[in-house]
């Protein structure tokens, strides 16, 4: 038997949308089951009361909606939809952190120090996001060498923290920032919808990617950097930038370079294209699919079709 608010009065458990979805057999997909419990336990477990119960003596046992403990509230459902507009790069869309090979830097005692100096930074951002946020904290990601992994380290932060705590984000790159800027959607009632450039403003996690470009110093690009650090800093957000120059070098005055020093831990990458190195992997892999390349017992290749 059924109520008006769809819970069944027997049982208490939630009869709402239970047929949209078989995500979770649990609470059928909603995130949410309902709990008896007494009210001041509500109250408590919810912090809405932080003193004794407001009802006194008259307190009483009534069915709650919690979080489903099976699927975490629905978590991967809800992820799954913040990540399809977090705007993260479509080759990148569903790399986790454990894809990004740290071994790939390796190739001497300096590059491998500095490499394990950096990931012990990142590790500690993914795993201890919460604290990072409260102290206001975010990355800039940095090194001089193009295709260093700068952009996919980036893309598998995102993927990571979405995964794990289904955070709002927003992945930009820093040269479509103008067009952000100027676009307008007047018959949008939302703010955050008229203006995309609010989005920026607002997310819990906003991106911006390869800030070293060659119109890193224009002044417009100047402006909106200042607009969009302000902002962040100013509503506690967490900022992740990646850039080909070192912050104290960047071509922008006091204003925005004050902000990113305090919002942001520079983590220098190691100067190696790890993109030249997987193109020369994924080379190999097709030369020895192709028997260009064979591989000799002692399991060293042998160049010799």
């Amino acid at each position: 038997m059924q109520n008006q608010n769809g819970r069944d009065k027997n049982t208490g458990t939630s009869t709402i949308n239970s047929t949209n979805s078989v995500d979770c057999e649990s609470c059928g997909g909603t995130g949410y089951v309902m709990e008896r419990m007494l009210m001041s336990t509500f109250w408590e477990r919810y912090r809405k009361e932080t003193g004794p119960c407001l009802y006194g003596d008259k307190d009483w046992e009534d069915f709650f909606a919690v979080p489903c403990p099976k699927c975490a509230g629905g978590l991967e459902r809800r992820s799954s939809l913040v990540k399809k507009y977090a705007g993260i790069p479509s080759a990148f869309y569903n790399k986790r952190y454990n894809a990004f090979d740290w071994g790939t830097y390796g190739d001497n005692d300096k590059m491998a120090d500095q490499a394990l100096q950096a990931k012990e930074i990142i590790d500690s951002f993914i795993e201890k996001f919460e604290e990072w946020e409260k102290r206001k904290m975010g990355l800039y990601i940095w090194n001089e060498t193009k295709g260093s992994g700068k952009t996919f380290l980036a893309s598998c932060i995102c993927n990571e923290l979405i995964s794990k705590y289904c955070i709002g984000t927003k992945f930009v790159s820093a040269s479509d920032l103008l067009e952000i800027s100027q676009t307008e959607y007047p018959d949008e009632r939302e703010e955050i919808r008229r203006r995309p450039i609010k989005l920026l403003y607002s997310c819990k996690l906003l991106v911006i990617d390869d800030l070293g470009q060659k119109n890193c110093g224009q002044k417009w690009m100047e402006d909106i950097l200042f607009k969009i650090l302000d902002e962040r800093i100013n509503n506690d957000r967490v900022t992740i930038i990646t850039s080909n120059i070192p912050m104290g070098r960047l071509p922008f005055d006091d204003r925005s370079t004050d902000r990113l020093f305090k919002m942001c831990c520079e983590v220098e990458m190691p100067q190696k294209s790890v993109r030249a190195t997987e193109a020369y992997r994924e080379k190999v892999e097709l030369f020895k699919a192709v028997g260009i390349i064979k591989e000799a017992q002692d399991g060293k290749e042998d160049y010799s079709a």
